[in-house]
């Protein structure tokens, strides 16, 4: 679970578990190649729209449930197919997830993680330098920021 997003990446629920996953499962296994990627509004469609039917096994065989989830727990369900080498060589880019056989298409999305976690890691260190100054200035705002004229200036 990661701080501050508990929320999104708290464990999955048993309908999560048992009927949201398996769907994702299904749907992600059929994109192979870029041409066939799925976004996750397009997952989420599915889930939520045209299959929202769901009868749990220990439930009165004439009730249905409707299963709902959010774009946030599809992305995090993804990273658990993702992390347990569920989907091998599933990568995502601006037309959405897929299946990758092409070893430069792996390599690039491997750089675009690299990229991220470089950005990722200079915002931490900002914060961290920041820090440092924290209870140098009087208390309330730490720094008073300013975009006047166009111009940021502190």
């Amino acid at each position: 679970m990661i701080r501050t997003f508990e929320d999104y990446t708290s464990e999955l629920t048993e309908d999560e578990a048992n009927y949201i996953m398996p769907r994702i499962l299904k749907i992600l296994t059929l994109a192979i190649g870029k041409d066939k990627a799925v976004k996750n509004d397009q997952i989420l469609k599915d889930i939520n729209v045209l299959n929202p039917m769901y009868k749990p096994d220990n439930e009165d065989p004439d009730l249905s449930w409707i299963i709902k989830t959010r774009p946030a727990r599809i992305r995090h369900m993804i990273h658990i197919l993702r992390v347990t080498d569920t989907i091998p060589f599933l990568v995502a880019t601006a037309v959405g997830y897929f299946i990758s056989n092409e070893k430069e298409e792996i390599e690039n999305y491997i750089g675009s993680i690299d990229d991220r976690l470089r950005s990722i890691y200079q915002i931490r260190r900002a914060l961290k330098r920041q820090m440092k100054e924290w209870g140098k200035k009087p208390e309330g705002i730490q720094r008073q920021i300013s975009f006047a004229n166009g111009e940021l200036t502190y």
